[in-house]
């Protein structure tokens, strides 16, 4: 695939946020995050506990779903508790997971991914 020039930007008004919530969803740690976050709302450090992952990198995927509208955050004493955004649906199946995401403009995108066996 060609590089596309700093700055580009797609013809097709919501092709940019829809490659963004693709990328979002590539991240193994993002999808877990938006698993966990489909069965109830959590803090980061109940995340990072219940996916066995250091809490540095479940901020840090916080702060990209966050960023890229898949969830969002409340703000409580003393900490944050994050759920999934009104524009997200999610069906976690046993054998995989379908989301169908909403864009502001009312485009939406749905698509499944395999868990991995094991």
């Amino acid at each position: 695939m060609r590089k596309r020039p700093k700055g580009w930007r797609s013809p097709i008004p919501e092709a940019d946020a829809l490659r963004t919530i693709l990328r979002l969803v590539a991240r193994q740690t993002s999808r877990e995050i938006v698993r966990a976050l489909a069965r109830q709302p959590s803090d980061i450090k109940t995340l990072a506990n219940s996916l066995n992952s250091p809490v540095s990198t479940v901020r840090a995927n916080v702060n990209r779903l966050v960023k890229g509208n898949l969830i969002e955050a409340s703000q409580t004493k003393p900490k944050s508790v994050y759920r999934l955004s009104e524009s997200v649906k999610v069906n976690d199946g046993p054998k995989m997971l379908e989301m169908t995401i909403k864009t502001p403009k009312g485009s939406s995108i749905s698509f499944n991914i395999l868990h991995k066996p094991g």
